[in-house]
């Protein structure tokens, strides 16, 4: 999301600005924040791939009416699968118990008063889930300290670009990524893929913008130049917060040797 287009987007229709802090970065919620107070809009934030990440000192989740979390088995603490939601109402968090258990009446056994879901975590996830928070601030350090480790390496090499930081973000890294800019790196996003494939690194393209998918395609109105570039030339490195020293410089030794020599 390009936070200067944002206001040009809002109609009479427009109910909430649902933000994504993608990869471990937050979004500039100050902004977020200005435009949703100027429209009375509501802030939705999708924070799966943040967990334990700050704006200005403040966590990711904090800020808006909604917010959500994953612990799907790759996110930086896990239960396996599902996630979790917090609300700043306890109107919606009644609201979304019920939805969450089958639209089931509190008061009435068996009584559907919406049409809900199953989303009830077991005791067993969230067992595995209280663990894995006790741990969560060593994850979190790991995870930013092989990223320093990466952009320390790459951060000189023509056409690779990290996320961009600033004094007031704290990034958790739930993947290093980068974008490979073909001109001045000598080679697309695909072809570096494929190499490192070749040396037995598995890496991951960043995701299709959801305006392409056959679901949304009829919602596609105008172009979202912000989204293609970044799904066109993403790239998600290596990540788990295991990894050492000596792998990632094997990594970036083959990347900078890639960039010098992409035949």
């Amino acid at each position: 999301m390009d936070t200067n287009l944002i206001e040009d987007k809002i109609t009479s229709k427009t109910k909430a600005i649902m933000v994504v802090h993608l990869y471990g970065l937050p979004v500039n919620m100050d902004i977020i924040k200005n435009i949703a107070d100027k429209h009375n809009l509501i802030i939705i934030e999708d924070s799966a791939e943040s967990f334990g990440s700050e704006f200005k000192g403040k966590k990711v989740g904090t800020f808006g009416r909604v917010s959500t979390f994953s612990f799907y088995g790759n996110k930086t603490i896990t239960t396996g699968e599902g996630g979790m939601i917090i609300f700043k109402s306890k109107k919606d968090y009644d609201k979304a118990k019920i939805l969450r258990d089958h639209g089931m009446s509190p008061n009435k056994t068996y009584w559907h008063e919406f049409l809900g879901f199953n989303y009830r975590m077991t005791n067993l996830q969230a067992s595995v889930g209280y663990a894995q928070l006790k741990k969560s601030n060593l994850i979190i350090e790991k995870k930013i300290n092989l990223a320093q480790n990466y952009i320390r390496r790459l951060k000189k090499i023509d056409g690779i670009k990290f996320q961009q930081e600033t004094d007031f973000n704290k990034n958790t890294y739930w993947l290093v990524t980068i974008i490979v800019e073909e001109n001045k790196f000598g080679a697309s996003r695909d072809s570096l893929m494929s190499f490192l494939k070749k040396n037995n690194i598995d890496s991951r393209p960043v995701f299709f913008p959801i305006n392409l998918m056959p679901p949304y395609q009829k919602y596609n109105i105008g172009s979202f130049p912000a989204s293609s570039h970044v799904s066109k030339n993403g790239l998600s490195l290596p990540s788990f917060p295991s990894l050492s020293n000596d792998k990632i410089k094997m990594i970036c030794d083959l990347i900078i040797d890639y960039h010098n020599n992409p035949n």
